[in-house]
Parts: C-alpha cells; structure tokens; sequence
C-alpha cells in the first residue's frame, strides 16, 4: 500500500501541486482514498525533497495514540499509573511496532480517533467541539475510521451523563459531516 498509493499519491501532488483528483491515475485507491494521512506525508517529502521522512508521520500519530490512551484512561477513571501502563503497553503490541516506521496511514486514524474519544469525554463546550473536528479528521483520514465509531460512541456514551448526548450527538453529526468531504470530491469527479 505505501509503495501503490501511500507515497504516490503525494508525489502526483507535487508533480500537479494540488491536493486534488490525479488524471488518468493508474491505481483506482490514489483518488478514491481520503487524503489526510497522506497530507502529512506529502509535508515531509516537500521539506525534505524526496520520502526520507514519511515514516515521521507514523512516528507522531503514534506518540499522540499513546497520549490520547493515557488521557481516556485517566477519565474514565484510572489512577497515574494504570493509565501509564495502558500507554506503554500500546506502544509495544506488534500491529503498532510494525506500522509505527511505514508510510501507512492506520497509526493516523487511531491517533485521530483517540483524541475524538479524549475530547468527547471532557466537560466543557470547546473540549466536545474539538471530538468532533478530530472525527472529522479521522473520517477525512480513512474511512475505516467509521468501523470504529461504535466503540468510540460506547466509551463516550458510558463516560458522559445523560444531559451531555445531545450535545454529543450534535458536534459527532458535524464531524462527520465535515470530515466526508472526499466523499463529495468522489462524487463530483467520477
């Protein structure tokens, strides 16, 4: 995948400076796919002028996956260390060894939705409106993002009162909403 559109993809973009549609692209997942993850690698490349630095993309997603898994468990209730623990482990459980050096995108959409779950689990107004501009992105990331949207919707709905759904249901629609603009991009180019 990283070789097929991963990084090709974002060397077409260079090569047509635009984040946008790739004519007659010879691979069907270069357009179909949403382009977030691959944003970050195409950030890298320009800077660095070549694919040197993509895994970096990986490498941050990862980092703010083990923050986001630190900061859900202490709202849901664990102690310091329990939470750090969790963290930990995740950063050693193989699916994550492997993809942390790719040009992949799944370390992205796990970091993007575990900042959603973060936020969705706060108090405050901005906090719930930050969940759903991370859902947004986490859509806008992958669409694989919305198999998971049902353990997200159960941690949050668990951790939340009552009188905050509405609020919840509300900031999820528009991440949504907001994060399926590929979508439109697809429909309106093919």
């Amino acid at each position: 995948d990283a070789m097929t559109y991963h990084l090709a993809r974002a060397a077409f973009w260079i090569q047509q400076q635009a984040v946008a549609y790739v004519p007659e692209s010879p691979v069907v997942m270069i357009n179909a796919y949403p382009p977030n993850a691959e944003i970050g690698a195409l950030f890298t490349m320009l800077l660095s002028g070549g694919d040197r630095y993509v895994g970096l993309v990986q490498h941050a997603a990862l980092l703010a996956t083990a923050i986001a898994t630190f900061g859900i468990s202490r709202r849901v209730g664990f102690d310091r260390r329990a939470a750090l623990f969790g963290a930990l482990v995740l950063l050693t459980t193989p699916v994550v060894v492997l993809q942390d050096a790719t040009a992949l995108n799944d370390l992205v959409v796990a970091s993007v939705l575990g900042a959603a779950t973060y936020f969705f689990l706060g108090e405050t107004r901005q906090e719930i409106a930050l969940g759903g501009l991370a859902l947004a992105l986490a859509v806008g990331t992958k669409f694989t993002a919305l198999i998971a949207l049902p353990l997200v919707a159960v941690v949050v709905l668990v951790g939340q009162p009552r009188r905050q759904w509405p609020r919840l249901a509300l900031a999820a629609v528009a991440g949504l909403v907001l994060g399926s603009y590929w979508l439109i991009v697809n429909l309106l180019e093919t």
